[in-house]
């Protein structure tokens, strides 16, 4: 976070689904707060979210998706941690990329 890739990432995809908000019924916003649990919150680097659903401050109903763009102090514990609280939450469609093109298999 606070690095070229990872901005210009996230600003990549922020274009892409705002560009289709009306056709698609969604809104996608940045650093949005969720709370996964009880007490228990999450900032992904963007949200993908219902248009249909009232606008939250802390987002409470599961997004429709989530990205996460890695950056040079995510380990691969903490990341799983945050992925796994995604899907808790009922979140269907989450995605981590790598901003500098490393590809796990």
């Amino acid at each position: 976070m606070g690095e070229w890739n990872h901005a210009n990432w996230q600003a990549a995809i922020l274009k892409f689904f705002r560009t289709r908000r009306h056709d698609w019924n969604i809104r996608a916003a940045a650093k949005l707060r969720i709370q996964v649990s009880e007490g228990n919150f999450r900032v992904p680097d963007v949200a993908v979210t219902n248009r249909n659903l009232p606008v939250e401050q802390v987002i409470t109903h599961p997004p429709i998706a989530v990205f996460e763009i890695l950056s040079p102090e995510d380990t691969v514990t903490r990341m799983m941690t945050k992925l796994d609280d995604y899907e808790r939450m009922g979140i269907r469609t989450i995605l981590v990329l790598d901003p500098n093109g490393k590809h796990f298999q």
